[in-house]
């Protein structure tokens, strides 16, 4: 198909990272990759998320409150724009610690400073000396770093901010066991050695979608799920952050000081628009352009929560920095606290905002899914292929995030270096955050 700008753009975006378009292809096909990944279906969550022995010995460990920082996946898109955060606070004056999987020191403050520079965040490329880098491995012992770099980190960690994780929405339990089980382990037992609180950053995707839970008891740490409230197998990456939620709850059991934030759907930067083109989000609006069409819908159908993620990242950092007291043993939500955005409003902003979308036509959903899946990789089909079937639009953002006063934008309130956060989460994706995310997605520079 010849497609021309500004969706070449777009393209190079989805492409960024496949090295061919047989494996933007390969990604497609989840059926064929869950297959393979069920020769390991037969694993035992319950032994994953077991803690050895050497786990006891944290309450011998003097409790430490430095203000430095300890981050996992600060190469990651979230992770990046957390590093950028704490940085421009200067961690509160505490030394800023990340843990990269590579060859040398070296290697992986390069690593680190082209992951800034890939997310726009050219101040924090420019402080970025003031960053410790060591080399680890999430799912070696104590992530993966030397005695002599554990006892380095002795009395200057007060806080292991664990961002790191495995995201692949179409394989197995299996494929994300090792990263995201046994990394949320090795971080514990690391928080643990050093005395130091751990924040987990974990997903809503755990969150039942039809279960006994009600809003009073969604926004907790332990959320006491049942084997058929938590999720299955066929949804490997939730079920994974599920199991290293029980990972940490056991931690706490044994004296670790410990809280969960739970991510909502993380959109472009609320300014630049840069974002994961291949995210579910960025992925519909390229897949909309190039389908040159949109799917009917009604008042029922919403685009999915977005937070844009210098949002997501402000608040992770101020939760950090609030009043120990108020997260502790809290388990977090971090989500749009925004109306929902219906995709009748989200049709008439791409009509306004012209280019690709000018033209489009609004077909039934069943039309729209067909010609979403003829247009394979280059589309929407790698989000939508669960819904081949469906005679309407999917009904989106139907289980509950929050408590009734949600606790985080309470909690942020408090924290007078970042009045912005609680203000953000609010605003949610709001309609400048969304223009931002389709210039950068659909205009080349």
């Amino acid at each position: 198909t010849e497609l021309g700008l500004p969706l070449d753009h777009a393209i190079a975006l989805l492409m960024d990272g496949q090295t061919t378009l047989a494996e933007a292809s390969a990604l497609m096909n989840s059926e064929v990759r869950n297959q393979k990944d069920k020769i390991g279906d037969a694993v035992d969550v319950d032994k994953d998320i077991e803690l050895d022995d050497e786990m006891d010995n944290w309450k011998g460990v003097p409790r430490c409150d430095a203000k430095g920082v300890l981050v996992t996946g600060a190469s990651g898109f979230v992770g990046g724009h957390v590093v950028a955060e704490l940085l421009r606070g200067a961690a509160a004056g505490g030394p800023i610690v990340c843990v990269l999987r590579e060859h040398t020191v070296k290697g992986a403050k390069k690593k680190l400073e082209l992951s800034l520079h890939k997310l726009g965040l050219e101040e924090a490329v420019a402080s970025c000396a003031g960053v410790e880098c060591l080399l680890g491995n999430l799912s070696h012992n104590r992530l993966g770093l030397s005695s002599e770099d554990t006892e380095g980190l002795r009395g200057r960690i007060g806080t292991v901010l664990h961002l790191a994780a495995k995201v692949d929405l179409a394989a197995s339990y299996r494929a994300h066991r090792s990263a995201n089980v046994t990394g949320t382990r090795e971080a514990c037992r690391l928080a643990g050695m050093l005395g130091a609180r751990l924040l987990h950053v974990s997903t809503t995707d755990v969150l039942p979608r039809v279960a006994r839970l009600g809003y009073e008891e969604v926004e907790v740490f332990d959320l006491n799920l049942s084997a058929e409230e938590a999720p299955d197998d066929k949804h490997g990456y939730a079920r994974s952050k599920w199991a290293a939620e029980r990972v940490v709850v056991t931690a706490r059991r044994r004296g670790l000081r410990c809280s969960i934030l739970r991510l909502g759907m993380v959109a472009g930067h609320s300014a630049t628009g840069i974002c994961v083109a291949r995210d579910w989000v960025p992925r519909l609006f390229v897949g909309i352009a190039h389908a040159q069409a949109f799917p009917c819908a009604d008042e029922r159908h919403t685009l999915p929560h977005s937070v844009p993620v210098d949002v997501v990242a402000q608040a992770v950092v101020a939760l950090m920095q609030a009043d120990e007291a108020a997260v502790d043993g809290q388990g977090i939500t971090v989500a749009s606290c925004a109306g929902l955005i219906q995709m009748q409003e989200l049709h008439r902003q791409l009509v306004a905002f012209g280019g690709p979308y000018a033209g489009m036509r609004l077909v039934p959903f069943p039309e729209w899914i067909q010609k979403v899946k003829d247009d394979a990789a280059l589309s929407a089909w790698p989000i939508f292929n669960w819904a081949e079937h469906q005679p309407e639009f999917p009904v989106f953002n139907s289980r509950p995030l929050f408590a009734p006063a949600p606790i985080g934008p309470r909690v942020l309130q408090a924290v007078s270096s970042c009045p912005a956060a609680a203000e953000g989460l609010t605003r949610g994706l709001s309609g400048s955050a969304l223009r931002a995310m389709l210039r950068h997605l659909l205009l080349t520079l």
